[in-house]
């Protein structure tokens, strides 16, 4: 209904933003009255759709960085496919994730060489990543863009660069890997073809050393298997139906704990027993041992096991001296945990890793960040911190060979102090 007054007169009353018309000496009253100020609801309309678009547009930008990452995990997943071709597919891949994809460029620069694809060009306007191996820089991975672009927010995303820092970092672990898997191989190769025979007869020659007889060593070493490096060897808690004996290979022994959290506390080495612990007042593994290096093992049932050193004295006597040496070990790293500081912790261990384990200055990359971590009993940022504290220092050097003990009598005194 359209209500029109002419020549009427009007009131506001502004108590109750209400307007009333006096007509014929009558005064009707007409309803509240509801203002609007149509130029703010513009200005909200406006800011709404200007934060839909940004929120769209940045839920796109996110796509293709998950695309990235997912192509890039696609690419390196087999570690027998040559550098040249996985830096020639990351090259292809990475420009699709930018902001720009038409005007972006990627390249890679690894030891003396640069990688790039067609219609590259270098300019001011790039990111870049450190390609970092076993903590030494061995390339760069860059993006540029090939021609000026102006934007008031920035030409570069920060996800950008957190992406361009993750890709170097799967691509320095893949060249590691790659490194680790070659110089395994070459070994492998230089092996002579009766090095399982040769194992055998080092193997053999030991047991009878311990007074086994022939037909002994013969039952002893009937079950033999080999482990990949990563491999579990036994589980903690599981059912323990042999005595292990290793062969060839190192391997970490391991107390497992809740959330992933344990404590690496010794190093199994070739001629080491695994299982003893189990032999008597339980059925299961008490810890877990996994191949740090691939390992060759022999499965020894535990029934006979003990019906053999029950008449061999010379056995006896050797187990009971491996059994001691194994929990002064144990009491060393208890000690060293409860009572050492952090760069004490990792002091102790190098000692232990150069001292019993490799019998020399250099500690082979075998043995990574995280293991001499779980052997300090800290996490692998605060290990990786100290060690590099320790390089900076002069007192220690990392490369891909391992780690090399400058000076071991400095490394020796900073574990005493704590």
């Amino acid at each position: 209904m359209q209500l029109i007054f002419v020549n009427c007169p009007i009131a506001f009353c502004h108590k109750y933003h209400s307007m009333h018309v006096i007509l014929n000496n009558k005064t009707l009253f007409l309803c509240p009255l509801t203002f609007y100020n149509s130029g703010a609801d513009m200005t909200t309309q406006s800011g709404n759709e200007d934060r839909v678009t940004y929120l769209v547009e940045s839920l796109a930008e996110r796509r293709k960085e998950l695309n990235c990452i997912y192509q890039v995990n696609d690419i390196l997943r087999d570690s027998s496919t040559p550098l040249d071709t996985i830096f020639r597919s990351i090259l292809e891949v990475i420009p699709t994730a930018w902001r720009y994809v038409d005007i972006c460029r990627a390249a890679i620069i690894f030891g003396e060489e640069e990688h790039t694809i067609t219609a590259f060009k270098k300019t001011r306007i790039k990111q870049s990543a450190a390609i970092v191996v076993d903590d030494v820089k061995v390339g760069e991975l860059l993006v540029y863009y090939i021609r000026p672009v102006t934007n008031d927010k920035g030409i570069f995303l920060p996800e950008e660069q957190k992406l361009l820092n993750t890709i170097a970092e799967k691509l320095s672990d893949f060249i590691l890997l790659k490194r680790l898997k070659e110089a395994f191989n070459q070994q492998q190769s230089e092996s002579s073809a009766g090095r399982v025979n040769d194992l055998r007869l080092t193997v053999d020659d030991w047991l009878l050393n311990l007074g086994l007889l022939p037909e002994e060593v013969a039952r002893v070493t009937k079950v033999k298997i080999d482990f990949r490096r990563g491999e579990t060897i036994c589980k903690q808690g599981a059912m323990n139906a042999y005595v292990m004996l290793v062969a060839e290979g190192l391997a970490k022994a391991y107390l497992e704990g809740y959330q992933e959290k344990g404590l690496n506390f010794k190093i199994i080495q070739p001629f080491d027993f695994v299982g003893l612990t189990s032999l008597y007042g339980t059925d299961g593994y008490r810890f877990s041992v996994s191949a740090l290096t691939p390992c060759t093992i022999y499965l020894i049932d535990r029934e006979e096991f003990l019906s053999i050193a029950a008449q061999n004295s010379k056995l006896n006597s050797y187990l009971m001296g491996f059994y001691c040496g194994f929990a002064g070990h144990l009491y060393s790293r208890l000690h060293c945990i409860a009572n050492k500081q952090a760069p004490g912790r990792v002091a102790d261990v190098l000692l232990y890793l150069s001292d019993e384990v490799f019998h020399g200055k250099r500690i082979s990359p075998v043995i990574s960040r995280k293991d001499i971590a779980e052997l300090a009993g800290m996490s692998t940022e605060s290990a990786v911190r100290i060690l590099s504290e320790l390089k900076n220092d002069g007192i220690i050097s990392t490369g891909k060979e391992g780690i090399e003990l400058l000076k071991p009598d400095l490394i020796r005194t900073i574990s005493m102090a704590g």
